[in-house]
């Protein structure tokens, strides 16, 4: 049983008596809450007590497009992970290549010390390098930094669709709590303390 039932079970003097109708009414908002979701925006108490045929094949034809659907992008979240996976080990041989290249440069140089004309040409190899590397530098400075951008932005978005929700949960749990209190039927009251 959820936290949020218990807490709801407590407020109520004689919480026992309440038990199967609070279990019943966090089913209804949670298949509501479903139906909602596989665009099936008018699903009512009546849809669980009294359902028909027409209105039970909408609903299952929504649940099961909803399912189809989620299943194609799971699939397609899957083989984007692998991409991932694979652009991030050709990651990886590249940079280990150029650890590799510097360290030939660094190498090549100190050999080269003593050799003066060997120098000069290899010099002239190691600034084409330099600049190339210097370019591809300059280019992964700016995808990192468009890329801390939209991770910024995705953790703005994230932080802010969070606040929401918990916004809405706590207005549904205050609505279901203040719901419950509720008289259904004023004049019945009336009569009976008369």
């Amino acid at each position: 049983v959820p936290s949020a039932i218990t807490d709801v079970q407590k407020s109520f003097s004689y919480p026992e008596v309440h038990d199967e109708s609070i279990l019943e009414t966090h089913f209804f908002f949670l298949t509501k809450k479903f139906m909602n979701i596989c665009g099936i925006p008018d699903f009512s108490l009546r849809d669980l007590f009294a359902p028909t045929s027409k209105r039970l094949r909408i609903q299952l034809s929504g649940a099961i497009n909803f399912i189809k659907f989620r299943e194609e992008r799971i699939t397609m979240y899957a083989e984007l992970v692998e991409q991932k996976v694979e652009l991030n080990e050709q990651l990886n041989v590249v940079n280990d290549e150029h650890a590799m290249v510097m360290k030939e440069l660094e190498d090549t140089k100190a050999v080269c010390s003593s050799k003066w004309k060997e120098l000069e040409d290899i010099e002239f190899e190691c600034e084409e390098i330099k600049s190339e590397i210097a370019q591809q530098n300059k280019l992964q400075a700016s995808i990192r930094h468009e890329s801390g951008q939209l991770k910024k932005k995705v953790y703005e978005l994230k932080e802010s669709n969070a606040i929401t929700s918990l916004a809405l949960e706590e207005a549904q749990a205050e609505k279901r709590k203040l719901s419950s209190r509720v008289v259904q039927s004023p004049e019945r009251i009336k009569r009976a303390m008369a």
